[in-house]
């Protein structure tokens, strides 16, 4: 029988092949929606009690959501909002959002006085191709943060948009706001071999340290 320290090797040979393989696009995830080129004119400013996004369908393959981008407006101050952001399945009353399957929870963000994203990550939620992705905005020093309207659709698609008011009802209003929307396909083959073969490096390396 081969010797533990003999076999480690051909495990890590085996974890770099499986490395060297993977795609730097799935690493990155992939744009699944974008309206943000060329958007419309700046949309709200100032705190909101109600939710505001757009249905859309997503382009591309992947289908879990890394990244919620919202194209907005800071006035060209550096400042601080509060924030939150949802996504939804659209099985609700007429085809709104119904079943919630991501929230932020409220957020305090920083955006310096150039900056044109409000960036908010999103833990790989697994998602339908049809969703609805929203925000409330609250109170921002010293001044309000804005969000923009969108553009041309260059990646997914634009169904609708939507407006929570009052709070439990959706009536479609106002939009569509600039936003981008990034997602990582599931995991693969590749992906699952990685984690094998770095489990199997770690149990011969335990082992050769017995031995």
């Amino acid at each position: 029988m081969d010797h533990p320290s003999r076999l480690l090797p051909l495990s890590i040979a085996l974890v770099c092949a499986a490395v060297s393989t993977s795609s730097p696009r799935a690493a990155f995830g992939e744009i699944v929606f974008d309206n943000t080129v060329s958007p419309s004119l700046v949309g709200v400013f100032g705190p909101s009690a109600e939710q505001v996004g757009n249905e859309i369908t997503l382009g591309g393959q992947a289908r879990q959501i890394s990244l919620v981008s919202w194209l907005v407006d800071t006035q060209n101050h550096s400042l601080w909002a509060g924030t939150e952001t949802h996504i939804y399945a659209n099985d609700g009353a007429g085809g709104g959002p119904g079943t919630l399957l991501w929230s932020s929870g409220p957020l305090t963000n920083y955006l310096a006085a150039s900056d044109t994203f409000l960036n908010v990550p999103v833990p790989n939620i697994a998602v339908p191709n049809t969703i609805t992705v929203t925000s409330q905005f609250f109170d921002a020093v010293p001044v309000a943060l804005g969000r923009d309207y969108g553009g041309s659709t260059t990646a997914g698609g634009l169904v609708s948009s939507w407006a929570e008011y009052p709070a439990g009802v959706w009536t479609h209003s106002f939009g569509p706001w600039a936003m981008q929307v990034v997602a990582v396909p599931e995991p693969s083959s590749v992906s699952l071999t990685i984690s094998a073969s770095l489990l199997l490096a770690g149990v011969f390396r335990a082992r050769c340290r017995k031995s």
